[in-house]
């Protein structure tokens, strides 16, 4: 029990640290029982269940679907009783606005996660199968060159607030 305890007053802390606002101490509290739940739970979980080939992944767009995006409305909305509107309400009921605005949410995940599942697919299957070839090493100095080029080439000059300095 003292993990737990820990655990959620330093994510309550963490929550603080955002801001002196009930949600940023909702969020804390959020993500600090998601930390209890998994710190207990997943030692809970059988080893077949845990050594499922992807089960990783999957479990990782759960933790994304379950804990980020209520946590994100929690750290947005600073009204606890437009927090309980956006988890109470039938999800399939919504205008086409907000339906436009899902579809669009969810195509850009897909976008996000799609260079995360390429990598792991070259991570896993393509990088031990060429990494002995002779044209590998160039091949990636020139690929880590162009990533510098375009890090340079596109660099924003101008300066931008912090993200938590426009709250």
């Amino acid at each position: 029990m003292r993990v737990a305890a820990v655990l959620l007053i330093t994510f309550l802390l963490v929550g603080l640290w955002h801001g002196a606002h009930y949600n940023f101490l909702l969020l804390g509290l959020w993500h600090g029982s998601w930390m209890v739940i998994y710190t207990f739970g997943v030692p809970l979980v059988p080893r077949r269940l845990r050594s499922i080939p992807g089960g990783r992944y999957f479990a990782a767009f759960l933790h994304l679907i379950v804990v980020l995006l209520p946590g994100a409305v929690m750290f947005r909305e600073v009204s606890l009783s437009r927090v309980w509107q956006h988890f109470a309400q039938n999800p399939f009921a919504n205008t086409q606005e907000e339906m436009i605005t899902a579809t669009i949410v969810f195509g850009m995940l897909f976008v996000v996660a799609s260079p995360l599942w390429l990598a792991m697919v070259l991570e896993k299957h393509v990088l031990p199968k060429i990494r002995h070839k002779q044209w590998f090493l160039p091949l990636q100095t020139t690929v880590w060159g162009v990533e510098a080029a375009a890090i340079f080439l596109f660099y924003r000059g101008s300066a931008s607030d912090f993200i938590y300095f426009q709250f």
